[in-house]
């Protein structure tokens, strides 16, 4: 039997730990184990009633995977449903095996609920905002979720202009002595079209009106730093002269 193949048995059942360390050891990706985890995860909220005396018989038997694999949660068992305790397993796995600047993971179970039209946990969202945010907001955009899609942008244009930058895992914000951090304008060109071709409800109307003037207020901005940069760039070159 082959690493993978054992790698899917282990995922089958629930072992998802060893799958990992199997996972690890012959350098697989473990897209194969979040893609299951994911689907786990759905599968106990639909079924739990989210009361631990009154799981039913697929919510409680997960309890015997559940227990075989560390989640990392402070809270006691008898505190949570089974489904909570899948939740954070995998929450535990997407904040341990992310390697930097690396989201595949992310993309991974955010398509996965995303296709079957469910909404991302907050926590998903917090995370993979921090990881890629262009491409969170991409995969909103490519499901036709305008709303949230929209929020994000305004967030991330806020970020970039040093307002809770630190939620998009932003170094710096846009300023004259810092590094170059740009907006992801393909997607929100993207998103303006899909906006502006909804602007008869009221609420995609004010939304399409919000981004163009966040955008306003980025491009005067970047105007008013490059104009900074360029004038300090040439106090340098005199300095030296």
């Amino acid at each position: 039997m082959s690493a993978a193949e054992t790698i899917t048995l282990l995922c089958n059942v629930g072992l998802f730990d060893l799958a990992i360390q199997i996972s690890k050891a012959f350098g697989l990706p473990l897209t194969p184990i979040f893609e299951t985890l994911t689907s786990w995860c759905m599968r106990l909220s639909q079924s739990s009633s989210y009361s631990i005396a009154q799981d039913d018989a697929l919510t409680a038997a997960a309890w015997d995977w559940l227990d075989s694999n560390e989640t990392g949660s402070q809270q006691s068992a008898k505190e949570l449903t089974s489904a909570e305790q899948a939740w954070r397993l995998l929450q535990r796995y997407l904040a341990t095996y992310r390697e930097a600047a690396d989201s595949r993971y992310h993309r991974c179970v955010a398509t996965r609920l995303l296709a079957l039209g469910l909404t991302l946990p907050t926590w998903l969202v917090g995370a993979y905002k921090v990881v890629n945010a262009p491409e969170l907001l991409r995969l909103y955009i490519d499901f036709d979720l305008l709303l949230p899609a929209a929020y994000l942008a305004m967030e991330y244009i806020d970020a970039v202009l040093g307002s809770g930058k630190e939620h998009f895992g932003l170094k710096v914000a846009l300023h004259a002595t810092t590094p170059a951090v740009w907006l992801p304008y393909t997607e929100l060109d993207k998103l303006l079209v899909l906006l502006k071709a909804v602007q008869m409800e009221p609420t995609y109307a004010k939304l399409y009106q919000d981004i163009h003037a966040k955008l306003n207020g980025y491009f005067e901005t970047l105007q008013r730093v490059s104009i900074d940069m360029i004038r300090t760039k040439l106090q340098v070159a005199n300095t030296n002269i």
